[in-house]
């Protein structure tokens, strides 16, 4: 299954992604999501680099890679 939504933003490319690629944001718009945060010193995205996520109705810690 797969589905698509067009959002238009009247924002800069740039601060949009700087918003959505923050990690530690993903709380603030996701109902599924209570917090994120990067790992290992990581600080955005990257190859390699690690994050941990904390989910609201499975009230389970998601690590990734």
């Amino acid at each position: 299954m797969r589905d698509s939504v067009t959002v238009h933003i009247a924002a800069p490319a740039d601060k949009i992604w700087a918003l959505v690629s923050d990690i530690t944001n993903t709380g603030k718009f996701s109902p599924e999501t209570f917090e994120a945060e990067w790992l290992d010193g990581a600080a955005e995205p990257a190859v390699g680099v690690r994050m941990r996520e904390t989910l609201n109705r499975v009230k389970a810690v998601a690590e990734a890679p």
